[in-house]
């Protein structure tokens, strides 16, 4: 990463709080900032601008997928998996029910 694409804070190296293209390192590097508690979940929120859903999208995407998942040309796999995943648990748990 050059200068340009990282901000330090404390002595982090993160993105940015400019940043409009979230590539797989910059997502990577807020992650592990907030899971080290470096940075709060409501610092990210704010400093970047990100809505709720897309900061838990890529906590989910790590834990489900492993790192690889936060490449945007990759995205629209997982979700389809997620979609699966949901669609037979929802049918497995509603036929529970009818016994």
């Amino acid at each position: 990463m050059s200068s340009n694409d990282v901000s330090v804070k404390n002595g982090l190296d993160l993105p940015p709080a400019s940043t409009k293209r979230w590539v797989k390192s910059r997502k990577l590097a807020v992650v592990n900032a907030i899971k080290n508690g470096d940075l709060t979940e409501e610092e990210a929120l704010n400093r970047y601008k990100l809505s709720e859903e897309e900061l838990q999208s890529w906590f989910h995407m790590i834990e489900a997928y492993g790192p690889d998942a936060l490449r945007t040309t990759h995205l629209k796999q997982y979700r389809n998996e997620d979609v699966r995943h949901q669609t037979f648990h929802m049918t497995e748990n509603s036929d529970a029910h009818r016994l």
